[in-house]
């Protein structure tokens, strides 16, 4: 993956996929690499950066990942304090941010970044991560997103991942990393047995719909398995009265689907 990146020269890139999957600390490493190899371009305003939900989510999921990079690399690293909010690595300056607000973009405003890593990059408002790409105009111009799935309708699957001409995705699954146990791996299973659409997008890194489906799951025969949702209730749909004799909806919407299929010999239509 890495000699890829590098033959292509790609330089927006988006890493998404299963939870502990191991795609946040190649992310990392993947940051780290291009931030040394490219000090020579930075000037003393050159804002390299951080950014996730917020700065605290950025410290747990991040911060530690680097500290372990930067030691196995022995490379110079200098900690947050809890005064201000940028570490150092290798006396280059990377600035932390939160993005999950609409304002967040201010903190960052009017910059010019060569750098950047997004974490959990579907946890970002979305006028906040547009501000973040135009911030990346100097340097190598690189951006790494990291990212769990989401519903398919998300904006950042939509406008990003979606983008092919632009971004990059690379994708992992949970059984892809070989330093996870068993043990947690068999009890992931286990937790999302009976709930395949949650399984599908946790372990396997798949954009489906979850919960809010009315169905998101229907097994038909053995060569007929349905994972994804055929049919949503309006959220809006109001419960005026209820009677012994009836029950009256006000505003209930329902998407009709056909599912034509074959079971057999026989030919079947279900309409939802």
């Amino acid at each position: 993956m890495i000699k890829s990146i590098q033959k292509n020269n790609e330089k927006k890139i988006i890493f998404g996929g299963g939870i502990a999957s191991g795609k946040t600390y190649l992310a990392c490493y993947l940051f780290l690499k291009s931030l040394i190899e490219n000090k020579k371009l930075y000037s003393s305003d050159t804002n390299n950066f951080i950014i996730g939900n917020s700065q605290r989510s950025v410290e747990v999921n991040i911060l530690g990942q680097f500290e372990k990079l930067c030691k196995l690399l022995k490379i110079p690293y200098i900690p947050r304090h809890t005064n201000n909010s940028y570490i150092l690595i290798d006396s280059i300056r990377i600035n932390l941010y939160g993005g999950d607000k609409a304002s967040d973009f201010e903190r960052f405003r009017g910059s010019n970044s060569a750098l950047i890593f997004v974490n959990e990059a579907t946890t970002l408002h979305k006028q906040t991560l547009e501000e973040v790409l135009k911030r990346l105009r100097c340097g190598q111009e690189t951006i790494i997103f990291d990212t769990n799935p989401d519903h398919p309708e998300h904006y950042f699957k939509t406008d990003y991942i979606d983008n092919i001409a632009t971004f990059k995705t690379y994708n992992f699954k949970t059984y892809d990393n070989v330093l996870l146990s068993k043990e947690f791996i068999e009890t992931q299973e286990k937790l999302y047995k009976d709930i395949p659409a949650y399984k599908a997008r946790v372990l396997l890194g798949e954009w489906i719909a979850g919960s809010d489906s009315i169905f998101t799951q229907i097994n038909i025969t053995e060569d007929y398995v349905f994972t994804s949702p055929i049919a949503y209730l309006d959220p809006a749909f109001v419960l005026e009265e209820i009677t012994p004799h009836y029950v009256l909806w006000s505003e209930l919407m329902i998407s009709i689907m056909l599912l034509y299929f074959k079971i057999s010999d026989q030919q079947m239509i279900l309409i939802l």
